[in-house]
């Protein structure tokens, strides 16, 4: 559960922006996922679109070693669903990207997402995924996250945009012995934003920007990496929501800077 937020109120300056470290690692291997069965030719063409993309770097100039925009309708190698189940709680790509809903939570916190399951990162990292569409009926919560390679249950980081007793933030926390911690947070009404988690040597800092023509924000002080974060690491995106309640988003790009490790 996440306990409730006492916020100060503040103004969110977009603008304002804070450092940007980036993985001190070269571009490598970027790769989208290919789905189970036959594409369709919207999917076909977004595939070929996307492999032309490989090898090149981002906007900024950051350089990148794994990138998905999900144009595939099933998630294949090198994801892990979690969580889905057909009408109810349900992930699926495509055309538009990563569509994540959860129809009527089951618990408080209902939670489908995905997580790198053939595809590590050892050491520093920068991971980035661009979000919109995002909603919720009651408390919700998209996010970035990161987690023990070898027990990838806890969250060991997180950066989201999350609803929660009638506010709307982009929150950074993580998991320190064997509880979420809160480690900043900054209110906004978007929904639609990228969002960015990055690790360099003993920190990890979180970032948000409103669109890919604006300045990383990093919202919130930078944290020690927490015993829960080894050096190897899996990526993914999480969607969650409040018992009885509905939430959505969709997720048109993800990339991973550093050192990749691929397992087949």
């Amino acid at each position: 559960m996440i306990s409730r937020l006492a916020l100060a109120p503040f103004v969110l300056l977009v603008a304002c922006g804070g450092a940007t470290p980036d993985a001190q690692s070269p571009a490598s291997h970027s790769s989208a996922t290919s789905g189970a069965g036959t594409k369709s030719p919207s999917d076909s063409s977004a595939a070929a679109a996307l492999s032309d993309k490989r090898g090149t770097g981002l906007s900024d100039g950051a350089p990148v070693a794994f990138r998905d925009e999900f144009v595939t309708l099933e998630l294949d190698t090198p994801w892990n669903v979690f969580g889905a189940q057909n009408g109810n709680r349900e992930l699926k790509g495509g055309a538009e990207g990563l569509w994540i809903k959860i129809a009527d939570a089951e618990k408080a916190w209902d939670a489908v997402g995905a997580r790198t399951a053939k595809l590590k990162v050892d050491g520093d990292f920068d991971l980035r995924g661009r979000f919109y569409d995002f909603a919720a009926r009651g408390n919700g919560s998209a996010k970035l996250i990161v987690v023990d390679a070898a027990n990838p249950r806890g969250e060991a980081a997180y950066v989201e945009r999350i609803q929660i007793d009638g506010k709307n933030l982009f929150k950074f926390g993580g998991e320190v012995n064997g509880s979420l911690e809160n480690w900043g947070f900054v209110p906004t009404e978007i929904t639609s934003a990228d969002l960015r988690l990055a690790r360099q040597g003993g920190s990890i800092h979180a970032y948000f920007r409103p669109n890919e023509g604006a300045t990383w924000r990093e919202f919130a002080a930078a944290q020690a990496v927490p015993r829960s974060m080894p050096r190897v690491v899996k990526v993914g995106m999480k969607l969650s929501a409040e018992a009885h309640k509905s939430a959505q988003v969709r997720w048109t790009e993800f990339t991973v800077n550093g050192q990749v490790i691929r397992t087949e």
